[in-house]
């Protein structure tokens, strides 16, 4: 089979959705099939069998890049087209972050009741909110094409804010390689990396986000503040600047308790090095970071607005926070966490339930609907076209 997978951009090397794209194009490849990739830029990588890489450049703004996408998909000779949520013209289209409203809603309960006004007004967002509304617009209005939701919150969203028939969709929620994240393998890390930086025989949070307001950073930080608890150690990774969030640690009193990271290009070694993985984020359709470390023998926080949370059991294998701005809620899971054997147990149970929800088993059923695309109960046709002159 040929398979053209589209999203922005394409870059085995990094984490989030461009790993996970990497990983779906290699189960396939192992497989025999043939893929292509189709983004703005792609990275050049070697695999079992090659990619076959599609860079159709840079562009003024998402629509123009949809349509450049889209000129690209018309001369290629496959038979399945599955978006990641760039384009509208697809075969599958799985919207791996989400609607744009639904983001839109967590941005806005992340910040401060006297920011939103500026937030809302600010011309840069509201450009931006245009263009991407206007995008699933083009992508959703019209009747043909499976969709994939990656948890049932985001099944919800898109039947609220898109007005996508439930019949279109199918929930698969994203999956772990649990021999990659494995408490087994990452031993060799942990001591290492905790004497580099410092850690004797404190209890370490991970927090992981390349957006340090929506994932919930702040929430941390006070709620830290609120335990004044020596034991605890709060590790942040990702590519955003440091600077007003180490000034809120140190007029908390907590800046002695949190390493500041930056991006790391190979987080396993801060799985290794945690004992706890800590994000209360305001929106994520669901979190791959949530995944890998509960992979990893973490116990997990998170909350209600990560649609990974749908995979937890609230007190067995995961704390789920109702309210992400809610530091005394929050506090109240971190200091369950400082005890040694029920933070054992939970992240044992955190490992049995991502060996329940493997990568593999997710690319297996989103081939299914491959097979149900390639076998004519959708014709050539058919494919969702842009009808919008």
């Amino acid at each position: 089979m040929r398979i053209a997978l589209v999203l922005d951009h394409f870059d085995a090397k990094h984490g989030g959705l461009e790993h996970w794209a990497f990983q779906l194009a290699t189960w396939l490849i192992d497989r025999d099939h043939e893929v292509h990739i189709v983004a703005a830029d792609c990275q050049d990588v070697t695999v079992a069998a090659p990619l076959i890489l599609h860079p159709v450049g840079p562009a003024e703004s998402r629509i123009a890049l949809a349509e450049k996408m889209e000129r690209c998909l018309r001369q290629l000779a496959v038979d399945v087209i599955h978006d990641l949520g760039s384009g509208w013209y697809y075969d599958i289209l799985q919207p791996q972050f989400g609607t744009k409203w639904a983001d839109h809603r967590g941005n806005l309960r992340s910040l401060p009741w006297f920011k939103r006004p500026k937030y809302l007004w600010k011309r840069e967002h509201r450009l931006r909110l245009r263009d991407a509304l206007e995008l699933e617009r083009r992508q959703y209005a019209p009747s043909h094409g499976q969709v994939i939701a990656v948890s049932k919150m985001t099944l919800a969203d898109l039947r609220r804010d898109d007005r996508v028939p439930a019949k279109r969709i199918s929930v698969i929620h994203n999956g772990v390689d649990p021999q990659r994240f494995s408490p087994e393998r990452l031993v060799q890390y942990r001591t290492s990396l905790r004497r580099t930086m410092g850690i004797d025989d404190q209890v370490v949070l991970l927090f992981a986000g390349h957006n340090f307001q929506l994932k919930g950073l702040e929430t941390v930080i006070r709620a830290i503040g609120r335990l004044h608890e020596r034991r605890l150690h709060l590790m942040v990774t990702g590519r955003e600047s440091r600077d007003k969030w180490q000034h809120m640690a140190q007029r908390l009193g907590v800046a002695e308790h949190i390493s500041f990271c930056g991006f790391v290009p190979q987080i396993e070694p801060y799985y290794a090095a945690a004992d706890a993985f800590v994000q209360p984020t305001f929106y994520d359709p669901c979190s791959l970071v949530t995944l890998e470390a509960a992979a990893c023998g973490l116990s997990v926080v998170t909350s209600r607005f990560n649609g990974a949370a749908e995979l937890f059991e609230h007190a067995k294998n995961g704390w789920i926070v109702h309210n992400p701005q809610d530091d005394r809620e929050l506090s109240q899971y971190l200091f369950a966490l400082l005890d040694d054997e029920s933070r054992r147990r939970m992240g044992l149970a955190s490992r049995e339930m991502a060996l329940r929800c493997t990568s593999e088993d997710c690319f297996e059923r989103i081939f299914q609907i491959y097979l149900t695309v390639q076998n004519g109960h959708r014709q050539r046709d058919h494919r969702v076209e842009c009808l919008f002159g």
